[in-house]
This record gives C-alpha cells, structure tokens and sequence, in this order.
C-alpha cells in the first residue's frame, strides 16, 4: 500500500522546469516552514516543463491522531539516504468510476518512491491549482520514456516486497511444521496476488492496464502475449472485475500440482471450513465476539489452509521425506482439534456445522497419516 500523504497536505508546489529534475514543496499543518524534496525524473506531459502551485479547496477536517504517523514518515523521508524518484505526476488521472458517475473528476497525482522501499502519493480532487507555462517541452516519446522509467520502479519495489514478503502460514513454520519448498512457492505467490491489488488499482484507469501490470509483476509470459495481441489490434482491455488469481504467480509444473492437491477431500473440507468462517466474520450482524477472537478465527483458519496445500503437494513428490509429511499432519490435525475448541465463538446457528467440519478434518487428516508408508 502507499503511504498517502494526502490527508495531511494544505498546499504545495510542483516544479519540473528543469528537465530531469522536480521540486517538490509541501506545506503541512503544524510545521511553519515547508518541506522540501528533490526527485529525480519529470512529470507526465500536462505538467512537465510546468511550475504546479496547489492549495486545498476546503478547510482541512480536524487533525485526527490516525494522521499522526504520517508527520513520522516525513521527518524519515528527509533523513533518508535513499535517492528519491519521480512517479506518475499528472494534472489529469481519471478517478475510477462510482456506482453512477454523473462526473468522472479528473485528480492531481502526485506519486513519489523512496528508492525501492516505498511509494507516497498525494492524490485528489480536493486540490485546485495553478499551472505556469512550461519551460521546455516533453514529447510524446519523451513521456513514454519515463513512464516505462516509473513502472520500472515500481516494478522494483513489488520485487523488494515479495522478498520480504511473509504470509501468516510462514511464520508458523518450525519443529512442528518443519518447512519445505512448497511453502516458498506458496509464499511467492501470496506475495505477489497482495502487491497485485495495489497495481490493479493504480491502472485501473490505463489504457493498457493489462501491459502495465503484467510488467510491473513481472509476468513476462502474459507480457508477451498482450502484447503481441495489442499489436494485431486485438482489443485487450479487461473487464474492471478482471483480477489476477493465486496460481498466476506459478509456473505451470506448480499449477499442476497445486489443481492434483485441491482435489483432496481434506482439502476440500479445509476450504468448506474456512469459507464457513469467512461468512461468519462477514455477517457483522451476527458475530458479537471481539476483534481479538474474530483474527484468531481468520488467522488459524488460513494458515491451516495453506500449510495442508503445501503438505499435499509435498507428499504427491515421487520422492518425499514421510517424516516430515507425518510431523506436518499430525500438527493441521491437532490444529482442527484446537479450532473446534473456539466453537463458541461461531453464532449458534451455525456453530454445529462449524464443529462438525473441524472433526470431518480431523478425521481426513488422520486417513491422510495412516496412507503414508512406513
């Protein structure tokens, strides 16, 4: 997710009349003098050569302590040594369409990276500006150049994240769910599908969101293959609710194996249970409990899921150490032992089902331990 700044910002200026170069002044509540950063890059064609004065159109709402990180995130900024890189700054981002647009307001974007660690934006309609005459011009080219430049560092940072990246199941990962390469693969995955959401919002509006996000996640088979599409005249834009799923991520040997695994009646039930807690959770109206046991609900179930779909692919290997396999599914089944445990956390009516499907588990994962060979 991006650090949005935007909450906190009273005016600012945007100054790209030196090629390759912006100037970047904000002006924030409760610091007198303004902050200032240089990036390297330029702006999209609107505002490229342009000196960009602007100031919020309405009174700033009360400071609220939620914004209080953010004033954090700056001072960090300034002290960082990481070089700082222009993203997408534009005049004219289109806002993504509501349920029944009468106007679909053009926004100020301001998208900036810290290296390859982090992205900020400052983006709305709540600006007015006032744009000068540019003092040089940028072709079409020339904006074509920097934003292939600014999906490449995005494309980096998403890089950096999927490094980093560690899913609820990991962390979990011991001497009683001793790891194995499935679980990487599973975390790759995970990793990528959450930094694919961020990157499908931020092209929700492109005109080739398809080619932008396959570059930025790195996905250089559909790369290629939209693009070759995009050069006969194929039409390749998607449906808005077109997102990209888990087993995208994978290659087609792990796809295979992922598809032989989701067939198990064990994992069958797991997802039945998990989809049973997921509408639970969901119905506000009915679950009463508090925060605390809602996460200890979602989190078990979702690790359990995770770790018995990385376990099944291990032991469909030709070759696979049963030790392991065994540790790993004696642990999933006194996890469903546990999990049947919090039955009265689940709303009367649909708590019998909930506790039948913790010993159907049970029950499958113990077949699952007594089928493996000596």
């Amino acid at each position: 997710m991006p650090v949005d700044l935007t909450p906190i910002i009273l005016s600012g200026v945007l100054d790209n009349t030196t090629r390759d170069t912006i100037r970047l002044e904000l002006h924030v509540p409760f610091i007198k003098e303004p902050i200032r950063f240089s990036l390297s890059g330029n702006c999209l064609r609107d505002a490229a050569g342009r000196k960009v004065e602007f100031r919020r159109k309405e009174e700033m709402p009360p400071a609220s302590l939620r914004h209080v990180p953010l004033y954090g995130l700056l001072g960090n900024l300034l002290l960082s040594d990481s070089p700082l890189l222009a993203g997408d700054m534009t005049l004219t981002r289109r806002a993504s369409r509501t349920a029944a647009p009468s106007v679909i307001p053009n926004l100020l974007s301001i998208e900036f990276f810290e290296g390859s660690q982090r992205r900020y934006l400052i983006e709305g309609d709540c600006f007015s500006f006032h744009v000068s005459k540019p003092a040089w011009k940028c072709t079409q080219s020339c904006e074509s150049a920097q934003e292939i430049l600014n999906m490449s560092v995005l494309r980096d940072m998403v890089h950096v994240q999927v490094n980093q990246f560690r899913g609820s199941f990991y962390n979990e990962l011991g001497d009683d769910m001793p790891s194995c390469k499935w679980d990487r693969v599973l975390n790759r995955a995970e990793a990528y599908l959450v930094a694919a959401e961020m990157v499908r919002r931020k092209y929700a509006t492109h005109p080739r969101r398809r080619l932008a996000e396959a570059f930025v996640l790195d996905q250089v088979d559909s790369l290629n293959k939209w693009a070759t599409l995009d050069e006969e005249g194929t039409d390749i834009t998607p449906a808005a609710s077109t997102k990209w799923e888990f087993t995208d991520f994978m290659k087609p040997a792990e796809v295979r194996r992922v598809h032989r695994a989701l067939a198990t009646p064990a994992f069958c039930s797991a997802v039945s249970l998990s989809n049973l807690v997921c509408s639970v959770l969901a119905d506000r109206a009915s679950y009463r409990k508090g925060k605390e046991s809602r996460n200890s609900l979602l989190l078990s179930c979702s690790s359990m899921v995770t770790q018995l779909l990385s376990t099944i692919m291990l032991a469909q290997q030709k070759r696979f150490p049963v030790d392991t396999v065994a540790t790993r599914l004696h642990t999933l089944s006194e996890k469903a032992i546990a999990l049947g445990k919090l039955k009265n956390f689940i709303p009367r009516s649909k708590r019998e089902s909930f506790y039948n499907g913790t010993q159907l588990l049970h029950s499958e994962l113990n077949q699952l331990i007594a089928s493996l060979p000596e």
